[in-house]
């Protein structure tokens, strides 16, 4: 009886042992589970493609940058397309206007929760409005393409209207310039109604400055 007791106990201590044993593996295989989904979570934030994925309006985000890309094809070729220059100017200023009413009514507002307007009061003052709903709770893929399709857009008429005046083209640079303010005012009113791209701006500033302030502590110090 003894021996058989001595047995069991064996057993037992054996049966714990691979217990312990199992749930230390399962708590390995789910750490490196979770530190695998960490990794392509932040690999999946690198790529544009992998931000539309991620939209919780694809659609939207899809005409927001569609609507920009043909304002910025139609300057670049519809000049050599076109004989008539008078066409093809008002043809650019059309694309843009209609990429100006989409971003101001629809996209900013369904993609950030931002709306910005302006409206007249009864003794003639002008209002400029800015709303801010539920920035915070937007899709992170819906946010980065909607800002950095404005911040793109908007540097690429800057770019184009500056490049324009050195080369004393004045009738592109006046069409460059009409397209620039579109992007410019779309981009001001958004950029107003949204603490968190306020924010970011700021601590932008702050670090710049604190890496120039460093940087020339160093440099006296070494010398």
């Amino acid at each position: 009886m003894s021996g058989l007791d001595f047995e069991i106990e064996i057993n037992e201590d054996k049966n714990k042992n691979d217990l312990i044993q199992n749930q230390n593996n399962n708590k390995n295989n789910n750490n490196n589970n979770q530190n695998n989904k960490k990794l392509n979570e932040s690999n999946d934030s690198i790529t544009f493609t992998n931000f539309y994925r991620k939209s919780s309006h694809p659609m939207i985000c899809l005409f927001h940058i569609l609507f920009k890309l043909i304002s910025i094809i139609s300057f670049i070729i519809l000049g050599f397309i076109i004989e008539n220059e008078s066409m093809a100017i008002i043809l650019i200023i059309i694309f843009g206007s209609c990429d100006f009413w989409y971003t101001k009514n629809i996209s900013g507002r369904i993609l950030v929760g931002l709306r910005w307007w302006n409206k007249i009061k009864e003794d003639g003052t002008e209002v400029w409005i800015y709303e801010s709903e539920n920035e915070k709770n937007k899709s992170k893929g819906d946010t980065y393409i909607f800002w950095t399709s404005i911040y793109i857009s908007f540097g690429f008429w800057l770019l184009c209207t500056i490049w324009e005046l050195i080369r004393l083209k004045f009738i592109a640079f006046s069409v460059g310039l009409v397209l620039l303010i579109f992007n410019g005012v779309n981009l001001y009113g958004y950029f107003r109604c949204s603490k968190i791209q306020s924010q970011n701006i700021m601590n932008l500033g702050k670090d710049i400055v604190g890496k120039v302030g460093k940087e020339a502590i160093m440099s006296q110090l070494n010398y």
